[in-house]
C-alpha cells in the first residue's frame, strides 16, 4: 500500500537560518553554530550549544517559542499566499523542542 503525499508549503526557524531555505543552504554547506551558551552546566563546565541568535539567550518556554513559531507560520503563510489556492486537505506538522 503507497500513499501519496505532497508537500505545499514548508516553514523552519533554526540555530543555522531563520527560513527553511536559508537552514537547508547551511546544513548543504556543512555550517555549525555551536558556541558556549551563557550557562553552565551542574559541573561548573560551560554549556556548549546551538541557539538562535536573534533571540535572547535568557528567553525561556513561551517567550522563546512564540517569535520562532510567529516567523515560522509567517514564513508558511507567504508560500501558502502565492499561486492558486491548494483546495485539498491541509495537515500542519508542528515540530517543537524537548522541554526543558
Amino acid at each position: 500500500m503507497t500513499s501519496a503525499l505532497e508537500v505545499i508549503a514548508a516553514g523552519a526557524r533554526t540555530p543555522l537560518g531563520l527560513t527553511a531555505q536559508s537552514t537547508a543552504a547551511a546544513v548543504r554547506a556543512s555550517l555549525s553554530s555551536f558556541a558556549e551558551f551563557p550557562f553552565v552546566t551542574t559541573s561548573g563546565e560551560p554549556m556548549i550549544t546551538s541557539a538562535d541568535t536573534q533571540l535572547e539567550p535568557e528567553l525561556e518556554g513561551r517567550e522563546r517559542l512564540v517569535p520562532m513559531i510567529e516567523s515560522v507560520l509567517d514564513e508558511v503563510m507567504q508560500q501558502l499566499s502565492q499561486g492558486s489556492p491548494y483546495r485539498g486537505t491541509c495537515y500542519l506538522l508542528l515540530a517543537l523542542p524537548e522541554a526543558r
